[in-house]
């Protein structure tokens, strides 16, 4: 048996996406340079209930730009309000959209038009029929660049600092046509996100909190059991701050930079976990639920999300058992610039403090165990999928890790070793923090490889127990 390592995230490659310029361009042009401030009972900067353990965002700073020229082969329905009074079903899984027949945009779609329908997404449409709803749409999902010549989008947002009342809970058994309308009326998450179900084979139980202090509580309980084989994982975060910054500019139909970053991070978390006779295995479980924020610039229905969801690696074998408890505490930033195709990671202010509170690992030779936690995980699309889609994603990851080697102490007899009855061990334990950046940001027509991009990576002391540790 073997050790489980840290976990290892190589970058990947972008492939910006192509295209010509067009005989011409919309003159339309306008510009929104916009200041929110969506207090929620916080004033400038710190909350007063921040030394209570409250929100921490600075939602003072909020911001919107929009400067866009749209493509001139590009159909552009931006009007949210006239949209969400006529649609009828929105199902993105299989790219159908139902509109009512007194939808007066109908007469402008034909097969082939990229479109941006404001409040639902950007689409390719590849048919149109009528049926006994309504109007059908066909779509495929298209990117910026199929509906934008030239421009700038930018906004920043403070997640906890917004009214509940703006934020949608999404995810399997979802109405994605109410989630679109919920843009203007709203959907009250004041009880907060739950699921229930198995993924993977483990049984999760997971809830987002919103407390009366503005922040956010997690809680995530997996359990897994077939025979021996047994898995506890009992993880729990809460989140204080969470500010979201997107730069995209596009030039000549081709995305020419893009800028994200999570700043005003402020959270904490703890990871519990026993397992027994696991195995080898490496696995990562995605809550498919999570908790958006709205952002309609220009029409365009941005979406920030949060959720999470845990890592599970384990060489454990029949007689092999682990336990171990861990904390974290994390606060800062960190981000990404993509520009002529190359990647930079942004400047990283990220800091943490961890412990490794307790563990036992017991077995006759060497094994491992690591459990991550990965929350929050903050991701940016297009659209109100209830699917967990296949947005930009920045991960925040507290990793919990513990391996026990074993060797069996040797007598040297001539002319061969003989191995003697008497075995020394080492137990290594550490808690560590770190951030990543993946998912396949189609809306940017950006193509991103397997594997996620490190962003940072904080490693905790490692403890170190044991007559076999030198």
């Amino acid at each position: 048996m073997a050790n489980v390592a840290h976990r290892s995230d190589r970058a990947r490659r972008f492939i910006p996406n192509g295209g010509s310029r067009g005989a011409g361009r919309r003159r339309a042009r306008w510009l929104a340079a916009v200041t929110l401030s969506l207090l929620a009972g916080c004033g400038g900067g710190e909350s007063e209930d921040a030394s209570e353990g409250g929100v921490t965002e600075d939602p003072a700073s909020n911001t919107t730009t929009f400067d866009v020229t749209w493509r001139e082969d590009a159909v552009v329905v931006d009007d949210v309000a006239a949209v969400q009074n006529a649609l009828v079903r929105a199902d993105y899984a299989t790219g159908t959209l139902v509109f009512d027949s007194g939808f007066s945009a109908m007469d402008r779609f034909s097969v082939g038009d990229a479109t941006l329908i404001g409040g639902v997404g950007i689409f390719r449409i590849m048919g149109v029929q009528e049926t006994a709803e309504g109007t059908a749409l066909n779509v495929e999902e298209a990117s910026l660049t199929d509906v934008i010549e030239d421009g700038t989008i930018a906004f920043r947002r403070s997640f906890l600092s917004a009214a509940d009342d703006e934020k949608v809970g999404l995810g399997d058994g979802a109405d994605e046509t109410t989630a679109i309308r919920s843009l203007r009326q709203g959907l009250t998450l004041a009880d907060g996100l739950k699921y229930n179900g198995n993924v993977g084979g483990v049984q999760l139980d997971f809830s987002l909190t919103p407390q009366g202090n503005r922040t956010l509580d997690m809680s995530l309980q997996g359990n897994y059991g077939n025979g021996p084989s047994k898995l506890s994982a009992r993880l729990a975060g809460t989140l204080r701050g969470l500010t979201t910054d997107v730069d995209i500019r596009v030039e000549a139909r081709s995305l020419t930079a893009y800028r994200v970053e999570t700043s005003q991070i402020d959270g904490d978390v703890t990871i519990e976990a026993s397992a027994a006779a696991l195995g080898n295995i490496e696995e990562t479980i995605r809550v498919p639920a999570r908790v958006a924020l709205p952002v309609v610039v220009g029409g365009i229905p941005f979406h920030i999300d949060i959720g999470g969801g845990f890592e599970l690696a384990s060489s454990l074998n029949t007689q092999g058992t682990a336990e171990f408890k861990g904390k974290a505490k994390f606060r800062g930033a960190v981000g990404l610039d993509i520009s002529a195709g190359s990647v930079s990671v942004n400047d990283t202010t990220l800091e943490s403090e961890t412990s490794f509170d307790s563990g036992t690992l017991s077995s006759n030779v060497t094994v491992g165990l690591r459990v991550t936690l990965i929350f929050p995980e903050v991701a940016l699309g297009i659209g109100m999928q209830q699917a967990v889609s296949a947005s930009g994603f920045i991960r925040f990851k507290t990793e919990a890790i513990s391996n026990l080697t074993v060797q069996q102490r040797t007598a040297v007899l001539l002319p061969v070793p003989v191995v003697g009855g008497e075995t020394r061990s080492c137990l290594e334990s550490s808690v560590s923090v770190g951030a990543t950046y993946g998912g396949d940001a189609k809306f940017l027509g950006i193509t991103l490889a397997e594997g996620e991009l490190p962003l940072a990576t904080l490693f905790g002391k490692t403890e170190r127990n044991g007559d076999g540790c030198e």
